[in-house]
């Protein structure tokens, strides 16, 4: 499997005809501009499940703004549920569920319980969530075993 970026023909695919309708009716009407509106949130979204990804050392980052397609379904139902609410639009009760358990998903993939597929070699990007120290001065010891050695 390799690592893919989401696009708008995912999150629309994955709206109900009255949720696509409601969808274009409404980001159309805010300002005319929904694909601004759906490119933010996915961009969103993949941002905040990439550092998902990255908190488990285990895992290794794909392209910039790509997710690893065994994710892409939790992606799309983030995605679907941030727009939905964003825009105003009524969620069904199953789709807050679905949304619950995505959250779930990528809180355990942060845990390393669930596990990802490394992104081709070519494709790895080193990013590390983990500061790196480097010692710029060093002590001398001033106290040893030896010296004291006489005391309780």
């Amino acid at each position: 499997m390799s690592w893919t970026a989401l696009t708008s023909g995912d999150i629309e695919s994955a709206l109900s005809g009255p949720e696509l309708e409601a969808y274009r009716r409404k980001a159309g009407a805010a300002d005319g501009r929904d694909d601004d509106k759906l490119a933010s949130t996915i961009a969103q979204v993949t941002d905040e499940i990439r550092s998902h990804i990255e908190d488990c050392p285990e895992n290794k980052i794909g392209a910039a703004g790509t997710l690893p397609e065994r994710v892409h379904f939790h992606a799309v139902v983030m995605v679907r549920n941030r727009l939905m609410n964003r825009l105003g639009i009524k969620i069904s009760d199953g789709r807050v569920t679905e949304y619950r358990d995505a959250v779930r998903f990528f809180e355990r993939v942060s845990e390393c319980k669930v596990k990802i597929e490394r992104p081709d070699t070519a494709d790895i990007v080193e990013e590390s969530n983990t500061p790196e120290i480097e010692a710029v001065t060093t002590q001398t010891v001033q106290s040893s075993r030896t010296k004291l050695s006489g005391l309780y």
